[in-house]
């Protein structure tokens, strides 16, 4: 089994793949310090409950005395996200396995030093020696209320179509987690415009109904231009499957990933794949998902959603680098996939549409 997992692994590992969920906080171009490549938000954030000194202030402490923190705690951490992330970023920043070489804080904070004093200090040049590619994400239009020198919701709801329109490389992105699907006619949509043209403020519902109206339209246009929609719905299904249907009723869905939080992405898949074939899932990795998480995910999708419609949708936290929880999440597709599929073939052909 480990051989057909290393394989199977050794051929989804090359499939490139990009985000458009959240932010880079970007990695400085000289660094002084492992830590600064490796304590990411996340990390720092459970390592204060191991700080037993409450007289000493994290903020006041130094780079390498939060690392040792961090470190020294992992043991309490082993099956955490943040602790398999923080052993992948080691691996493959520094070639440092934690399994092999243990996981003591000095040492680790001795070999990395030496790493980067190796390429004078630059994080540039040490992703390009060890063949890290960073940041990738595709050029994302994000669909979202901003004000604009038009005089009606007709001519704003055009405009925003038309330059979807022109930029058709990009991938159109809108979150509706927080919108509750009301009404698109124009006669209301209008309305809604007019206040919000205003700046005066104006009711939720108003706003809500000027989004479904526009989204509407970019649905429509989208269609036309047999282009996908990214839809991240949060825990907002049900309000999410009330507006695909009636777009899908109405014949303007065009093909859609949608993207929802845990522990409603089983529920999404069963609720929302139903509302139409153009509906696609999406696969997120958060910040408490480890390579076994992953893999139970898609199991339990599998047992109401057929992975093969299944998508990758992105990283939901944010991360100096993604390519450890990208490969974190590569390993959980392969593990799931050789449960599921017949062969180790089908697998990858199974993969390759997940990360399409």
């Amino acid at each position: 089994m480990m051989n057909c997992f290393d394989e199977l692994y050794d051929r989804i590992s090359r499939i490139d793949i990009s985000d458009i969920l959240g932010e880079s906080r970007g990695i400085p171009k000289v660094v002084s310090n492992p830590a600064q490549l490796l304590l990411d938000d996340e990390k720092q954030r459970m390592t204060l409950p191991f700080l037993k000194d409450t007289a000493l202030s994290y903020e006041k402490m130094s780079d390498y005395e939060r690392f040792s923190l961090f470190v020294s705690n992992l043991a309490y951490m082993s099956g955490s996200g943040a602790s398999e992330r923080f052993c992948e970023e080691l691996k493959l920043l520094f070639g440092y396995d934690v399994s092999v070489m243990g996981a003591s804080a000095e040492r680790i904070w001795k070999t990395c030093s030496d790493v980067l004093e190796s390429v004078g200090y630059n994080a540039e040049e040490l992703f390009k020696k060890r063949g890290i590619r960073g940041d990738v994400r595709p050029d994302v239009f994000s669909l979202e209320l901003k004000h604009r020198y038009t005089r009606s919701y007709l001519d704003y709801s055009d405009e925003i179509c038309a330059e979807i329109s022109y930029h058709r490389n990009k991938t159109v992105f809108c979150d509706i987690s927080g919108i509750d699907f009301i009404r698109t006619d124009i006669y209301h949509c209008e309305e809604a415009y007019r206040a919000f043209a205003s700046g005066r403020g104006y009711a939720k519902e108003m706003g809500d109904t000027l989004m479904c109206g526009v989204l509407y339209s970019v649905c429509e246009s989208l269609k036309n231009q047999d282009r996908e929609l990214w839809l991240y719905v949060g825990e907002n299904i049900a309000s999410a499957k009330r507006m695909l249907g009636y777009f899908s009723e109405r014949g303007v869905l065009p093909f859609v990933r949608v993207i929802a939080s845990e522990p409603f992405i089983k529920s999404g898949a069963q609720n929302l794949s139903s509302v139409s074939s153009r509906v696609r899932v999406g696969l997120v990795y958060e910040a408490s998902d480890t390579e076994r998480s992953i893999a139970r995910k898609i199991t339990d999708i599998a047992e109401t959603y057929p992975v093969g419609l299944l998508r990758y949708g992105g990283i939901m936290i944010d991360l100096p680098f993604a390519d450890a929880a990208r490969n974190i999440v590569k390993r959980g597709v392969c593990r799931a996939l050789l449960d599921i599929c017949d062969d180790a073939d089908t697998a990858f052909d199974v993969a390759k549409r997940i990360f399409s």
